[in-house]
């Protein structure tokens, strides 16, 4: 925690500069604590001056509140089944955390359901909690975010999906690539019925292997899904998947 007599105002320019650091420089849980000292000063905003401020603030601390959600999960992993034909839904749910669930319900009543960034982001909040993944890749890559979120965003992105893939390869024993492009969001030129070039590298780092002649995905299956490291900047994920459950129940069934 930072005191309010030695940070910086908060401004645009200021949240700018923070949602951009590298995740090295500001890992995610300091960028989390950061944005904390500043929600009562953001909150005390006013309305009409500040408005991008205010409601890019809101946007970006529920975005980094997911950085550091516990996405860990609760599966029934009998049987190990293949994945190809059928429905998209999964037997994975994502639990997000508690606490970004509690930042929309202190969100200025005059912008939590008229603002398209906000509401934006709290369909994402709904979507990654009810285990729609198509659904939320598609809030991801189609709201316009505001430029300076975008990095952001990217971060969250790439952290969502390689969390797929961990948490993929401990339900499935197979997979049509069809059927893992839409999992993974996958734009349109790497969601053929073969993966490309790029998409085989990028799952071959995570242990995946392809068989051409089945044209079938095999996970690799990790050892200990307790404390996996899912990000880029070290965050671990840890816990029992559950502590972001209480309460959310009723939040969206609002």
């Amino acid at each position: 925690m930072t005191s309010a007599s030695t940070r910086p105002p908060l401004t645009l320019a200021q949240l700018t500069t923070l949602i951009n650091a590298t995740p090295s420089a500001l890992p995610a849980e300091m960028l989390v604590d950061i944005l904390a000292d500043y929600e009562p000063e953001a909150a005390m905003l006013p309305d009409n001056s500040e408005h991008d401020l205010v409601t890019g603030f809101y946007a970006s601390y529920l975005i980094a509140l997911l950085l550091i959600s516990n996405l860990l999960v609760e599966l029934d992993l009998q049987p190990f089944v293949s994945l190809c034909a059928g429905s998209d839904e999964t037997n994975i749910t994502l639990f997000s955390s508690e606490e970004a669930r509690y930042v929309t319900h202190r969100w200025p009543s005059r912008f939590k359901d008229k603002d398209p960034l906000l509401v934006n982001s709290k369909s994402l909040l709904r979507a990654i909690w009810s285990n729609k993944y198509p659904l939320a890749h598609q809030i991801l890559q189609e709201t316009s975010w505001p430029d300076y979120i975008k990095p952001l965003i990217a971060r969250f992105q790439d952290q969502f999906q390689q969390s797929i893939l961990v948490e993929l390869s401990l339900a499935y024993s197979s997979l049509c690539h069809n059927k893992v492009s839409t999992l993974m969001g996958l734009q349109p030129d790497q969601a053929r019925d073969k993966p490309s070039a790029e998409i085989l590298e990028k799952f071959r780092d995570s242990g995946w292997k392809w068989d051409d002649g089945e044209s079938l995905w095999f996970p690799g299956t990790p050892s200990n899904r307790k404390g996996l490291d899912l990000s880029n900047d070290g965050s671990t994920l840890g816990g029992d998947g559950m502590s972001g459950l209480v309460g959310l129940v009723g939040f969206l069934g609002e």
